[in-house]
């Protein structure tokens, strides 16, 4: 009867934890709606695309990447600055 019991208890626990998964909403960091919505910043894989974003928002200016500078318009990598200033 114990483990009848147990068993009930742990079927109960994994029923309900499925339940959560399959109604809560899964964030993940490959999508742009979810690094917006966490406010993510840096080089990130969003949909497939590599962009810049800073504070969950596209980025558009000269960042520091990977030892040299580079200029990112709307997210997307443009210009390698750094080699052209002998970088």
């Amino acid at each position: 009867m114990k483990k009848l019991k147990l068993s009930l208890l742990m079927l109960v626990a994994v029923i309900s934890a499925t339940a959560f998964a399959v109604n809560s909403e899964a964030v993940h960091a490959d999508t742009v709606k979810a690094i917006q919505k966490q406010r993510k910043s840096g080089y990130l894989n969003a949909d497939g695309q590599w962009l810049w974003f800073e504070n969950g928002q596209r980025y558009t200016g000269f960042r520091h990447y990977m030892g040299t500078y580079y200029w990112f318009i709307n997210g997307v990598r443009k210009i390698q600055v750094g080699a052209m200033l002998g970088g």
